[in-house]
């Protein structure tokens, strides 16, 4: 995190803040921090938008939207940046995905149409172009699937492989920089309530009575 190099951090400055404080009967932990990483939070475009529906519809509880609106807001973002990786290498996010989740599969790069389905979050009609594109791109090509006669395979190529590890190396770079913009302690606390959430989320309801 970068701070501007024009804030008073002077031993007099630090000193009249603690004289104020004492003034003010405040002292140690009851006096408010006076680290550099307190100052108060620019507002940002998440902020307007909020601002916006709380004078628009006052009627609504907007409490809880603003989670969302910002998780919305840094998919957007990151999801742009790492869209033009794959477009460097001549794929759009989509047909990245389905060489990465190959490749994370293992030698020999194979998975079964459903199963890319899954762990790519689209619908098998979907899923079907994307390897048809990837195919005729020579990325991949279908295999039948020993262990089920009325089953196929997808199967990364080795162009397919050297592409998607170009992807791939461009990609972490890019989600480095993004997330280097938090230290090591914020983005361990992102991830464990962002993990919380995704539990709860998929934990089903209760059944009636």
């Amino acid at each position: 995190m970068r701070i501007s190099s024009c804030e008073d951090t002077s031993s007099e400055a630090a000193e009249a803040a603690e004289a104020a404080d004492a003034a003010r009967g405040r002292s140690g932990i009851d006096a408010p921090p006076r680290s550099r990483y307190h100052r108060p939070m620019q507002r940002d475009h998440v902020d307007a938008i909020m601002d916006a529906w709380r004078r628009e519809r006052p009627d609504l509880d907007w409490s809880h939207q603003e989670v969302y609106f910002r998780m919305a807001r840094i998919t957007h973002l990151a999801t742009r940046a790492l869209d033009r990786c794959s477009r460097a290498n001549g794929l759009d996010e989509s047909q990245y995905g389905v060489l990465a989740a190959l490749r994370r599969a293992g030698a020999p790069y194979r998975l079964t149409p459903t199963e890319l389905s899954r762990t790519t979050f689209c619908t098998s009609g979907a899923m079907t172009k994307r390897i048809d594109r990837l195919e005729r791109a020579g990325l991949v090509v279908r295999a039948p699937d020993e262990s089920d006669r009325r089953g196929i395979l997808v199967e990364l190529t080795a162009r397919g492989l050297e592409v998607v590890d170009a992807a791939t190396e461009a990609a972490a770079a890019t989600t480095y920089a993004l997330m280097d913009k938090l230290t090591d302690a914020e983005r361990e606390t992102v991830c464990a309530i962002l993990r919380r959430l995704d539990r709860r989320l998929e934990e089903k309801p209760p059944a009636k009575a």
